[in-house]
């Protein structure tokens, strides 16, 4: 006797499960057919020629990933424009190496602390420049006894203001204990914010006018001279150049400055 219930279906197919272990199994599997492939390369490739392809690869995909913009700008506000009216001769520059210190001790009622003393320095590099105004007191006579020299009386050396200094040349130097060092970096900031004020008084000190004094000396005789050549004043061979705080001075003891017939400076 047939039963009328359908044959059951038979279970659909399913893959074994893979445990961990075969998980791990099949990345070690990988890993070892990428080394390998690794190693055939350097065997049969070299691996500077790896290298380099790695290196060029991965700079396209620097330049598909990463892109730089780079944009100059420069800005300029115009405080003042001013004419010196033509009266202004330079005539004397000097280039100098700089060195400010600042020595501080920190004291509390009266009595020095301990690890507080410092020495901060700021170097630089600055060009001084010298100038006579052309509109100042002036005097041209002849030399008492000698009609062919002449005596130029000139007005004072001065110093051009502000002076230049090359900020890329600029060097700090910290000497003192780390405890201090908040106070030794405040020092240090004082004392570039007084460098312009610093250098103006070098620039006006008389140690530093003395030192291009003869120099300026040189190009008063040579402005003088472009005035002789145009035979303003005829038969001067010799010319002694004077400032007014050596007019106390005999001018006989001067040396000649210049030779106007040779040219020649002293």
């Amino acid at each position: 006797m047939s039963s009328s219930e359908p044959d059951p279906l038979p279970p659909a197919y399913a893959p074994p499960r893979r445990g961990c272990l075969g998980g791990c199994f099949h990345i070690f599997l990988t890993s070892l057919c990428v080394l390998g492939i690794g190693a055939v390369a350097v065997v049969f490739v070299g691996p500077p020629a790896i290298l380099e392809f790695v290196k060029f690869q991965g700079g396209k995909l620097k330049d598909r990933l990463v892109t730089q913009t780079i944009q100059d700008t420069f800005r300029q506000h115009t405080a003042k424009i001013a004419s010196t009216n033509g009266n202004i001769l330079e005539v004397a520059t000097k280039e100098t190496s700089e060195s400010f210190d600042r020595k501080t001790q920190l004291q509390l009622g009266g009595v020095a602390i301990p690890f507080f003393d410092n020495t901060v320095t700021q170097k630089t590099r600055a060009t001084y420049r010298y100038h006579i105004k052309l509109d100042g007191r002036w005097e041209l006579r002849p030399e008492r006894g000698d009609e062919g020299t002449l005596i130029v009386i000139s007005p004072l050396i001065e110093p051009t203001l502000p002076v230049a200094f090359d900020s890329k040349a600029m060097e700090s130097e910290v000497k003192g204990y780390w405890v201090a060092r908040y106070h030794q970096e405040l020092n240090l900031e004082e004392l570039r914010k007084e460098l312009t004020q610093k250098l103006e008084q070098r620039a006006r000190s008389q140690e530093n006018i003395d030192s291009v004094r003869d120099a300026s000396r040189r190009s008063v005789a040579l402005f003088v001279k472009n005035w002789i050549d145009e035979g303003r004043t005829p038969g001067i061979r010799r010319i002694k150049v004077i400032f007014p705080d050596e007019e106390q001075k005999d001018t006989e003891a001067f040396p000649v400055t210049l030779e106007v017939g040779s040219g020649i400076l002293n």
